[in-house]
């Protein structure tokens, strides 16, 4: 199982079943279902060893149950994820699984699950080579309160509260875009412009609060809070108004899309494969080798294409092959740097390096991936 912190997306398992075997003689079977993971390495080893990742509680005498336990898994794109369901029959307070009768099996990819329409995928449940039901799994990407940002453009408004109660406006701030930090210009007022030469006039009284949701807040048509001052409320009674009003000139929520947002949407993803026979081009510094780089003279192979890969959504890996080694390759990573070339530098970095041997070691997988 994946257990590093690398790129992911967090997805919640929803389950339930129709059509389920009936184990119990007086009653209907007490169905969980147990959610196991193929370990990492283990489909080339051959020994498929499956970790459990969660399993839902049990609904007493129901053989179409839908589980309110939700199985909470990370998705990798890049990674082959074997997911396994199994349905048991519980009749006792043992949690161990061969205790209790097995009900049947489905299995599928959760690369499946997610990329399914409405992220939805109906399975045949089968036990001794027989169907004996369906399990419907659901994903849904948690919502770990990153996708969307609320933006600012804070300014203030300063008021001189008049003998009568009454307010005048003495200064405004200017407008300050898409911050949550905002620093406005120093401005200059003469005392008596600001409070009539009483310096401690409202010094640290409270005016007034509100309190709206993040709804009210990103609202179109409405953008004026009053302040309520309580004490001056329950003073004046049915007379009293407000203590000001707070006014947002813009707010806005700005959703940023995760990775699985794509696939759920049905983005497509274009893969090709170029394979390279480097040994039966012949001495790499011959004239007349695809591969030889001359200082005036472009490659055969990149003519008409040099500097246009980073500007398109195309991304290359090399992967080389065989006992050789491939250091020489590593000035084509971006890893450290963008690549350059005659004054023009990479937009982003686009190509990766690895050598097969390394890759088809599982212990090093994540790692290429």
């Amino acid at each position: 199982m994946n257990k590093d912190k690398g790129p992911r997306s967090r997805v919640e398992l929803i389950l339930s079943a129709s059509s389920l075997a009936d184990r119990d003689l007086f009653s209907r079977s007490d169905p969980i279902c147990v959610v196991s993971q193929l370990e990492d390495g283990t489909w080339q080893s051959g020994r498929r060893n499956y970790v459990e990742v969660g399993r839902t509680e049990r609904i007493k005498n129901c053989l179409n149950p839908r589980w309110n336990q939700k199985i909470l898994m990370n998705y990798f794109f890049e990674s082959k994820q074997s997911i396994r369901f199994e349905m048991y029959d519980i009749d006792s307070h043992s949690k161990t699984l061969t205790d209790h009768d097995f009900l049947g099996r489905a299995e599928c990819e959760l690369a499946q699950i997610v990329a399914a329409p409405g992220g939805r995928i109906t399975l045949p449940v089968h036990h001794a080579g027989s169907q004996c039901g369906t399990l419907t799994v659901a994903a849904e990407e948690l919502d770990e309160g990153q996708k969307e940002t609320v933006n600012f453009t804070p300014s203030w408004n300063f008021y001189r509260i008049l003998e009568d109660g009454s307010r005048q406006m003495v200064h405004r701030t200017e407008v300050i875009k898409k911050t949550v930090n905002p620093e406005w210009k120093p401005f200059e007022m003469t005392v008596r412009h600001l409070c009539e030469n009483n310096k401690d006039r409202l010094s640290h009284d409270f005016i007034g609060s509100c309190q709206l949701s993040l709804n009210a807040l990103t609202a179109k048509r409405e953008n004026n809070f009053p302040l309520i001052n309580e004490k001056k409320q329950k003073k004046k009674g049915a007379k009293y108004k407000d203590s000001g009003v707070l006014h947002f000139l813009h707010v806005d929520v700005r959703k940023e899309y995760t990775f699985l947002d794509f696939v759920t949407s049905g983005m497509q993803l274009e893969f090709a494969v170029a394979v390279d026979f480097t040994s039966s081009n012949g001495p790499v510094h011959s004239t007349t080798s695809p591969p030889l780089h001359q200082p005036f003279l472009s490659q055969p192979i990149r003519n008409g294409h040099q500097g246009c890969a980073s500007d398109l959504p195309i991304s290359i890996i090399i992967v080389g092959v065989g006992a050789e080694h491939f250091d020489k390759m590593d000035e084509l990573d971006c890893d450290s740097r963008l690549l350059s070339l005659n004054g023009r530098s990479a937009k982003r970095e686009y190509c990766s390096i690895c050598s097969f041997p390394q890759l088809h070691d599982h212990t090093n997988q994540r790692q290429y991936q």
